[in-house]
């Protein structure tokens, strides 16, 4: 039914988005002491 197919569709973009944030928050843990540090080299 098209209430399954939809259902189907939204779990699957929540899915997608969990991942996206988890990939973002990588991202941040590494970048973060990164750009610290390049901010206390240059003060």
């Amino acid at each position: 039914s098209l209430q399954m197919l939809t259902l189907a569709r939204v779990i699957t973009r929540f899915s997608a988005v969990q991942r996206l944030m988890s990939v973002n928050t990588a991202l941040i843990r590494l970048i973060y002491p990164l750009t610290f540090f390049w901010v206390e080299g240059w003060a």
